[in-house]
């Protein structure tokens, strides 16, 4: 759950993942650990917890990888949450969903998000997010925020187009 890449508009909708540091920039670290991604989510215990179902996932490949296991033990650690999560022993292989977001500066966005296994390098997964086509609103929100975001962020991979 590594973050290894990002666009402008990936910055917009989160964080600026530049100002994270490198070893910090993970999407499970982010949801239990930040406030502000936290905040962003309308409904932070659901992805919490099929966060770590996907994680409790992903370690039954290689349970004893150490950098699962300072994750587990950081978050174990430094949030209740977390632990109340991780007690439950989910386990879900989750590679869509729909998410319901909180934004500053967009207001409420619906994001779908479809996880896509990249051929050549199997242990990354591409993450895409795309308003559903019936909302407008969240369209419009996104839209929005792909204006904004035409500075490029610090550390973000150029947008091409």
């Amino acid at each position: 759950m590594d973050i290894l890449a990002w666009n402008p508009l990936a910055a917009a909708l989160f964080l600026d993942f530049g100002s994270v540091p490198a070893q910090h920039r993970n999407h499970l670290r982010l949801v239990f650990l930040d406030h502000q991604v936290r905040k962003l989510y309308r409904d932070w215990e659901h992805t919490a917890g099929k966060c770590v179902a996907r994680l409790r996932m992903e370690a039954a490949h290689e349970p004893r990888a150490p950098r699962l296991i300072a994750l587990v033990d950081e978050l174990g650690a430094r949030d209740d949450d977390f632990r109340r999560y991780w007690a439950r022993h989910d386990v879900r292989s989750i590679t869509y969903g729909r998410n319901h977001f909180v934004h500053p500066l967009a207001g409420l966005l619906t994001l779908d998000w479809q996880a896509l296994q990249v051929a050549m390098a199997p242990k990354q997964t591409l993450i895409v997010y795309t308003p559903p086509p019936e909302d407008a609103d969240s369209r419009a929100g996104l839209e929005f925020l792909a204006s904004w975001s035409r500075t490029p962020v610090r550390g973000s991979v150029p947008d091409r187009h």
